[in-house]
């Protein structure tokens, strides 16, 4: 029960994660009416990302949640996410673990599994949940891209896993369109009518451009009776003379009067180095324009953002209240290593610990087929029964290789003076491990994954 509410945990953290970092287009609603459903829109231009480092001198090895605990006064660990990659350092595996405090051990939560197009595109993703009574993974959901001739996003399918049948059924599909410039026009969305067995159309977006610019962004509902589309909200954006977004005005239609009504609005402020350092969020309320949430931004050079200040407007007071902060640390590559999120306590009138997300990036070797500074090679990896270990050249003095779990702790141990070894019908259960290999003169340790 603990490992579901952790996972359960982990879910809105991601949701969270995807407001805060998106284009704002999907944030203004979740800040101004939190209770209402928003849109997470998949842009067709970065669903391909291989989630390298921003520097891409590496990948994202594994990410770990903390949740802080305020009785002990420490971070307590959550969940984590353990990446593999291909041979074209493209997202190939990757599992998510919840914490048991009890056991001090992870317990299997979700695997995702990516399969790719002959030119590198995303071509399915498949989700599977672990069950604990049979130990073993059960198909859940699945997504399948189609490309057009040129490559971009013609669409994409969701479908679930139908146990009963042992079958995958169509669900949800979302429909792509490009004007003659590339730029990107439609996002359509129909759902799957198991009755006439047709796709039906649910909501679109339409975009419109001007000099290569989105300036304006309409939602519209499918009204099933009239078979017709209904006008819902409406963005438009406007911009700087240098082109950075200077604002972006919400309006929501009524059916009542047949026109658009003002509701939110955004305003963007930048340095001298054109980073972003405040987001003004305003609703309209009795004929005028009333703050309602603000986001600050801090810099430490002129790339890193390093904090933000979340606040939100005290109508009574006429005064801002802070109410989160986020910090973030880099490492020597500015990669982004640690994500500190923290509650504002009017009591002690300061930031306390809330949430922490640690990610570890690997600047080495990142593919099925592992090797070690000192020619080491460890395939299949992930594996699941067997492992094979074979060194560049035979070792002089014999090899010591040992495996241990997450917790430090050995579960494995044997001698050998060949150049390669089969590592059979290991009893370890699957997880992580670090295998340690050891010459007698340097120690070389990888980590490997059985599933």
């Amino acid at each position: 029960m603990q490992a579901i509410k952790q996972f359960v945990k982990f879910l809105v953290v991601q949701l969270l994660l995807v407001f805060l970092f998106l284009p704002v287009h999907s944030q203004i609603e979740f800040h101004l009416k939190p209770y209402q459903e928003t849109d997470t829109i998949l842009n067709p231009f970065s669903e391909n990302q291989n989630l390298k480092s921003s520097q891409s001198l590496g990948q994202l090895d594994s990410i770990y949640h903390f949740d802080w605990n305020t009785t002990l006064m420490e971070w307590e660990k959550l969940l984590s996410s353990v990446k593999f990659y291909n041979d074209n350092k493209l997202l190939e595996l990757e599992f998510i673990r919840a914490w048991n405090p009890a056991s001090e051990t992870w317990i299997e939560q979700q695997k995702k599994v990516r399969t790719y197009t002959a030119e590198n595109r995303l071509s399915e993703e498949t989700v599977l949940i672990w069950e604990a009574n049979s130990q073993s993974w059960i198909n859940y959901s699945r997504t399948s891209y189609s490309y057009s001739p040129d490559l971009v996003l013609d669409y994409y399918i969701k479908k679930s896993w139908n146990a009963g049948e042992e079958k995958w059924e169509e669900t949800i599909k979302y429909i792509y369109d490009f004007d003659n410039e590339g730029n990107w026009t439609l996002y359509l969305r129909q759902d799957w009518n198991t009755d006439s067995s047709k796709w039906i159309n649910n909501y679109q977006f339409t975009y419109i451009y001007q000099v290569g610019r989105k300036v304006e962004q309409i939602r519209q509902n499918w009204i099933l009776n009239t078979s017709s589309w209904e006008n819902n909200h409406r963005l438009s954006f406007t911009y700087e003379g240098d082109g950075l977004l200077s604002s972006e005005l919400g309006e929501t239609w009524s059916n009542t009067i047949m026109q658009w009504d003002s509701s939110t609005i955004i305003a963007y402020s930048y340095n001298l180095n054109d980073k972003l350092v405040e987001k003004l969020y305003q609703s309209w309320k009795a004929s005028v324009w009333q703050n309602t949430v603000r986001y600050i931004y801090g810099y430490e050079n002129p790339e890193n953002n390093t904090e933000i200040i979340y606040s939100i407007w005290n109508s009574s007071s006429n005064q801002w209240e802070q109410n989160r902060q986020y910090l973030f640390e880099y490492n020597e590559h500015n990669d982004l290593i640690i994500e500190t999120w923290l509650l504002w306590n009017k009591d002690t009138s300061g930031f306390e610990n809330d949430y922490k997300i640690a990610n570890f990036i690997d600047y080495s070797v990142s593919a099925n087929e592992m090797e070690g500074e000192s020619g080491i090679h460890v395939f299949p990896n992930p594996f699941s029964e067997n492992i094979r270990i074979k060194m560049s050249q035979k070792p002089n003095f014999g090899l010591s290789i040992r495996i241990f779990d997450i917790r430090g702790q050995l579960v494995y141990s044997v001698q050998t003076s060949n150049s390669s070894i089969d590592l059979k019908d290991l009893n370890i259960p699957p997880g992580l491990y670090i295998l340690s290999v050891s010459d007698g003169k340097q120690v070389e340790n990888i980590k490997i994954l059985r599933h």
